[in-house]
């Protein structure tokens, strides 16, 4: 095979049918499964496999189904569940419209999908109060997710007891989700560039889409949340990743308020944003008698300056959850500056996983990688960095590393509060 030639001949392909931006995938990923393919469908040239493409819509959609890689499992990230339930509770008090519409992109095999639907039951939210869509662009995803059955690796994090017993049966080590839970959620196949797909203004109260615009270049990520904000009713939400908040337009979006969710507010009116304003108390005896403020001007004298020891005030030193904060607000070079004021015996797993975080939300993949392998240094089961770094190898190609990585993190699940 002639790699570089006729791989860049799949990858636009591959480009012209998802969207996806070759650069977050790792060229080694598009070798991989072409090569996979080729061998699944007994053909050894190149050319002839890119003629069966050419022709086949099934062919480009098994290609484009070994490219992506699911990673998803019940509650990942649940503070962005949390922030769901903040924002529909608020429709609730002021007697909005029911049911409330949700949308799940790409919903890959479901897990997300349904665990909106648990948290809805769990927060009082009754069947015909809310509907569910699930997209996702393979349909071997969507007939997993419609199937309804998991392994154990879809638990990364341990659901409660009573969770698990409510609304799941077990059959040896599958999982079965239950049929309350599984009639309130329509799985669909389709493309979010396609026509057809959020194809209603206005339409959905709160959209899930996560880690999905990190995979296109500027202009399909243009495109794409053109369509999510159009979707999105006023004062809808909108859950995105965590690396993806700089594309949200902060005129039309406020933070939800819930940290860690990525959650965001929409408004179809400028947000007004309040200015700060220094107010000394010599400004506000003027301002609360302007008749006076002439000869304020002119009787006030300034009073001598300190000596600079008084003047000065010992400063608190930054924390952890500051940066974090930070890096929430999408700060992130000033989240990095802050980390870098830390000494050597603050330099945690924690530390160095939020570091991770941040060089990936800056798409700095090496300094993000290397930031991952000292927090496991320091921690080896260290969930966090685990999942992170497993994710990231997905991306440059590296399968096996990051299969082995999620070996690991299957053996130190932590709780679900």
């Amino acid at each position: 095979m002639n790699t570089v030639l006729d791989i860049n001949k799949f990858i636009d392909i591959i480009h012209a049918e998802t969207g996806i931006d070759s650069s977050t995938m790792g060229e080694y990923s598009y070798i991989s499964a072409v090569q996979k393919c080729m061998q699944e469908a007994g053909i050894e040239e190149p050319s002839d496999y890119l003629d069966l493409l050419r022709n086949s819509r099934e062919e480009i959609t098994r290609l484009v189904e070994e490219i992506i890689v699911p990673e998803t499992w019940f509650f990942r990230d649940e503070y962005a569940f949390d922030a769901l339930i903040a924002e529909l509770n608020k429709k609730k008090k002021i007697n909005e419209d029911f049911p409330v519409r949700v949308l799940s992109l790409p919903s890959s095999t479901g897990e997300e999908a349904y665990s909106i639907a648990i948290k809805l039951f769990e927060n009082g939210y009754k069947a015909n109060m809310f509907s569910i869509e699930a997209f996702d662009i393979s349909q071997r995803n969507i007939d997993c997710a419609q199937r309804g059955i998991y392994r154990q690796h879809s638990f990364r994090n341990i659901l409660p007891e009573h969770i698990m017993n409510k609304y799941f049966t077990k059959d040896k080590d599958l999982h079965q989700i239950s049929d309350q839970v599984k009639k309130t959620v329509r799985f669909k196949q389709g493309n979010l560039f396609h026509e057809n797909i959020l194809s209603n203004p206005s339409y959905y109260d709160a959209i899930f889409c996560r880690n999905l615009l990190i995979y296109f270049n500027s202009n399909e990520k243009k495109k794409a949340f053109e369509k999510l904000n159009a979707s999105l009713k006023d004062k809808g939400i909108l859950l995105i990743g965590h690396s993806e908040s700089s594309i949200i337009p902060t005129e039309f979006y406020a933070q939800c308020g819930i940290p860690r969710s990525f959650g965001f507010i929409k408004s179809t009116l400028p947000l007004k944003r309040k200015k700060k304003s220094v107010v000394t108390k010599k400004t506000a005896a003027i301002q609360k008698n302007p008749s006076t403020k002439k000869v304020a001007a002119k009787t006030l004298k300034p009073r001598p300056e300190q000596p600079e020891i008084i003047q000065k005030r010992p400063s608190r030193k930054p924390t952890l959850k500051d940066a974090r904060t930070l890096a929430d607000r999408s700060q992130f070079e000033e989240a990095l500056v802050m980390l870098d004021t830390f000494s050597s015996n603050l330099q945690t797993a924690d530390f160095f996983t939020l570091k991770g975080t941040i060089y990936s939300a800056l798409t700095q993949a090496d300094q993000a990688e290397a930031a991952y392998r000292k927090a496991l240094f320091l921690s080896p089961k260290h969930q966090e960095a685990l999942i992170h770094l497993a994710f990231l190898l997905d991306k440059k190609g590296e399968h096996k590393q990051s299969q082995l990585l999620r070996k690991r993190v299957e053996k130190s699940r932590i709780k679900v509060k």
